[in-house]
């Protein structure tokens, strides 16, 4: 489970685009990498591919899974799941310390 050893750290809910309900959950891992996100995505995805920097890949049930840098810099693994009403729950899980993640962007 990529959750285990997370703590939560944000919960809301904001209107995306097309005015679809978000639901969005942030968690953190402190003291992981990059190499750890990259080991949680590849558990569930058969295949990703690499898009400008943000390596992405579907899992069977449809939900999309995303590594990519934070706003801070941290690693973040990104789990979007379409709902059954047409919302869309996103988890976040930040790998790292966030003052490691301001020495990583500057």
């Amino acid at each position: 489970d990529v959750l285990q050893g997370t703590r939560e750290t944000k919960k809301y809910t904001k209107k995306g685009k097309k005015g679809v309900r978000q639901e969005v959950e942030i968690h953190e891992k402190p003291g992981k990498t990059r190499e750890d996100a990259l080991k949680d995505l590849n558990r569930l995805v058969d295949k990703s591919t690499i898009k400008q920097g943000v390596r992405m890949g579907t899992t069977p049930n449809g939900d999309l899974i995303k590594v990519r840098p934070s706003s801070d810099g941290r690693p973040t693994l990104e789990i979007i799941r379409k709902t059954k009403d047409n919302k869309k729950k996103t988890l976040k899980i930040r790998y790292g310390n966030p003052e490691e993640g301001n020495k990583q962007k500057g």
